[in-house]
């Protein structure tokens, strides 16, 4: 899928915006897990040392503590907060009465000085964070007495200021988000509005119109603004000189064959003269045709015209030339219908079919179009309809060649439809023949809404 430039880069941008807050929350979320947990361990740490302060050493050696712990919270079940003192056999030597009936791990022994911290299941309870920490008491004796001095605290605090923190955080970053997401569209429809004009000039230029594209675009976009312009120029330029110089030579060899014309009539009549006289007459066709060809083409900026009028144009003047036949005439076409390309072109069209349609016909000619779904602007589908006898089987497309002639009972030189093909594979369209079951013909012609192809050949 070719998705625009605008939604790419809103896309993209967004999608790096996101990658960026995502990361940043989870980053700040991780820094202050860390610096949560290192308060943690400063609180542990100074309940360690609150414990040294309040014990001591009787004169056997044995550690006692002060009757009333240093933290209210020891003295309190359920509080969260803990202790214990073990020796250096890992014997319990005291805990706080918030212990109670509870177990807390004494670990690996510690040497004197060393200390750790860690998170630790305590069975039955929520995590806890425990911190201890060895100690070498010196007894009276002389000798010396290792303890283990250990605190934890529940994480049911650690997990109240990280929640909080966490709703915060998100909050915050999901507002910034969508902050800058709007600001983000608004800064890039800004941005490329100049693109977006662009576009749109293009799309009048295509339609018809406008003839050139703004100058007064930004510095990055203005070079390619002025090459299109320089293009377009180039190509009205280069089709007025191709119909002026054909226009040239096909009035150049007017006046001479107009001169051999008369000299031939002045002759006496004799086989060599009818001959001559007849390829003159050719000649002149020729030149007549490229004449015609010289202005018609597929423009792709052409300004619309409108398509009713000019088959109504058309069909009054048929109904004059043929009227002594009462021809009735169907026309269906949308009043908005409009063909971008010569106007002289779709008068050929029409009526080279329609003169076709009305030499043919027994008493009914319907002549239908609509427009085709094509960007950026719409093409046109043409239906041609008669009673007549309909086109001979065994001719099928070969009707539509040069000289090629269905019915010779008419005159004609057989180049009326072959002439409307020529213009249709100009504009890169299709024209079919055939016989409809109720009897009669029916000429189908599809035009793009635009599309230049080779010009045609002239055969003979």
């Amino acid at each position: 899928m070719n998705r625009s430039l605008h939604s790419r880069l809103l896309l993209a941008a967004s999608a790096a915006l996101l990658a960026f807050l995502g990361l940043a929350g989870l980053a700040l979320d991780a820094a202050f897990r860390n610096r949560t947990e290192v308060a943690v361990e400063d609180r542990l740490q100074g309940q360690v040392r609150s414990l040294l302060v309040a014990a001591d050493l009787d004169e056997g050696g044995s550690l006692r503590m002060a009757e009333e712990p240093p933290e209210h919270r020891f003295r309190q079940i359920g509080s969260g907060l803990y202790a214990r003192i073990t020796d250096a056999g890992g014997r319990q030597v005291w805990e706080s009465p918030s212990l109670l009936d509870k177990s807390l791990s004494a670990g690996r022994p510690l040497m004197p000085g060393q200390s750790s911290f860690e998170s630790v299941d305590m069975p039955g309870e929520r995590p806890v964070f425990l911190y201890r920490f060895g100690v070498a008491w010196e007894t009276m004796e002389g000798g010396v007495a290792n303890f283990q001095f250990s605190a934890a605290e529940d994480t049911r605090r650690y997990d109240n200021e990280t929640g909080a923190f966490r709703r915060t955080l998100w909050v915050w970053l999901g507002g910034a988000t969508v902050v800058l997401l709007v600001v983000q569209v608004f800064v890039l429809r800004w941005s490329l509005k100049p693109l977006s004009q662009v576009a749109a000039e293009i799309d009048a230029v295509e339609r018809g119109e406008r003839d050139y594209l703004e100058s007064n675009h930004p510095r990055e976009i203005s070079k390619l603004t002025n090459s299109v312009n320089t293009l377009l120029k180039s190509e009205r330029d280069r089709q007025y000189r191709y119909r002026d110089n054909v226009d040239d030579l096909a009035h150049s060899l007017k006046t001479p064959l107009a001169v051999l014309r008369g000299w031939l009539d002045s002759q006496p009549d004799h086989e060599s003269s009818r001959e001559a006289e007849h390829q003159i007459e050719r000649i002149g066709n020729s030149v007549e045709y490229h004449l015609r060809r010289s202005a018609s083409g597929a423009a792709i900026f052409s300004r619309p015209v409108p398509v009713g009028p000019v088959v109504s144009e058309i069909v009054s003047a048929l109904h004059k030339v043929y009227a002594g036949r009462n021809i009735e005439t169907t026309v269906r076409i949308p009043d908005d219908l409009a063909f971008y390309g010569d106007r002289g072109d779709l008068m050929e069209v029409f009526g080279n079919v329609l003169d076709n349609a009305f030499k043919h016909c027994s008493s009914t000619v319907t002549v239908e179009a609509s427009p085709t779904e094509q960007l950026p602007r719409p093409g046109m589908h043409i239906e041609v309809t008669d009673d007549g006898e309909g086109f001979p089987d065994f001719m099928g497309s070969r009707v539509l060649e040069r000289g090629v002639r269905a019915d010779t009972r008419h005159e004609g030189h057989g180049i009326g439809l072959a002439s409307t093909r020529d213009i249709v594979d100009v504009y890169g369209g299709t024209m079919e023949v055939g016989n409809i079951s109720r009897g009669g013909a029916i000429v189908t012609i599809t035009l793009p809404s635009a599309g230049l192809s080779s010009p045609p050949t002239q055969s003979g």
